[in-house]
């Protein structure tokens, strides 16, 4: 019987050291896997709450390394991502949630699953995150599918304006077309007149009529 016991101990320290997650009741939070390659640590936690929790802050051998992870994990769902310090075997990891939930574990190559997780269209989000098959595309969410920056149905990867939001088939505004100008009317020109001259009398004739009726 106490033999029994104590290997019964001996278990429960080895998840203590290994996988240790302490805080809010309603997280809980679960290491899937870690991958370390050179000293550079990749780590798929699975939230095992009922709740979505954002991971903040990362300690190393109790040394806070950074308190601006802002990685989301939603409820049941499995974020793998790279830590930012550098690590070697042996060294202990600490990542805490907003809400102070601690996940301890031991960097232990070997101890657990080294494979990189898999990513078959090659987008950056592990497979079992994508939500979206698109490997003609690698601007992308972090649920695997392509960003429409610009809400205009044309994904960026498509989009020749991802900035602008456009009704053309390539994504891009439609172009104003310039207004032609209005041709100001010009008034017709009068011909000139075609009616035959008056007749005109002589000047002498004139003055000779007017002595004529001065004399009389």
């Amino acid at each position: 019987m106490k033999s029994r016991i104590k290997n019964r101990g001996v278990f429960v320290m080895v998840l203590l050291v290994f996988t240790f997650s302490i805080g809010s009741p309603g997280e809980q939070l679960v290491l899937e896997s870690q991958y370390l390659k050179e000293d550079t640590l990749t780590v798929c936690i699975r939230n095992a709450g009922d709740t979505a929790v954002t991971i903040s802050e990362e300690y190393r051998n109790g040394s806070l390394i950074s308190s601006s992870l802002d990685r989301k994990i939603e409820s049941g769902s499995v974020e793998c991502f790279e830590l930012t310090g550098t690590y070697e075997a042996d060294d202990e990891v600490m990542l805490v949630t907003q809400e102070g939930t601690q996940i301890k574990f031991i960097v232990k190559p070997g101890q657990i699953d080294m494979t990189p997780p898999s990513d078959e269209d090659g987008d950056g989000i592990p497979d079992f995150n994508d939500k979206c098959s698109n490997p003609d595309c690698d601007i992308v969410d972090s649920r695997g599918c392509p960003k429409d920056s610009d809400e205009d149905g044309i994904n960026d990867c498509e989009d020749e304006c991802p900035s602008e939001y456009g009704e053309e088939d390539n994504g891009c505004p439609v172009t104003p077309t310039s207004t032609p100008a209005t041709p100001t009317s010009t008034p017709p020109t009068t011909p000139p007149s075609t009616s035959p001259p008056s007749p005109g009398y002589p000047t002498t004739y004139l003055v000779l009529l007017l002595i004529a009726v001065i004399v009389i």
